[in-house]
C-alpha cells in the first residue's frame, strides 16, 4: 500500500488478490471476464474483479490463467462472461457467488 492512501496497490498475481482479501478486502460478485486489451493471444480474457472494505471500492485486472479459473471455482464466484466465450464448452465458468453475512 501507498503511505498515507487506504487503497491497495492493484494486484499483479492471484496470490497478491488472495492477500487482499487476508487483510479484510471482499470480492463483489460478478467477476466479469472481457477480451483482453494487451497484446496477448487473440481471444485471452482479463478478469476484472470489484474488492470492497468498508466504504473503500477498487478495481482489479488480472489476466486469465488456469490458477485464476481455479481460484474463482474454489470461492465459487460468479464469472460473467462475453457472450461469444460462454458458448465454447472448454472455457465456460458455471459458478455462484459467495454468500456473504455482515
Amino acid at each position: 500500500m501507498r503511505a498515507g492512501n487506504p487503497r491497495p496497490e492493484p494486484p499483479r498475481t492471484v496470490q497478491a488478490l488472495e492477500h487482499l482479501l487476508v487483510d479484510g478486502w471482499q470480492i463483489e460478485p460478478p467477476v466479469i471476464g472481457r477480451i483482453s486489451w494487451t497484446p496477448r493471444e487473440s481471444g485471452e480474457l482479463d478478469y476484472h474483479f470489484i474488492i470492497v472494505r468498508r466504504a473503500q471500492r477498487s478495481l482489479v485486472v488480472l489476466p486469465g490463467s488456469d490458477e485464476l479459473r481455479a481460484f474463482c471455482a474454489a470461492l465459487d464466484l460468479t464469472v460473467a462472461l462475453p457472450a461469444a466465450e460462454a458458448s465454447r464448452p472448454s472455457r465456460r465458468l458455471t459458478l455462484k457467488a459467495p454468500s456473504h453475512s455482515s
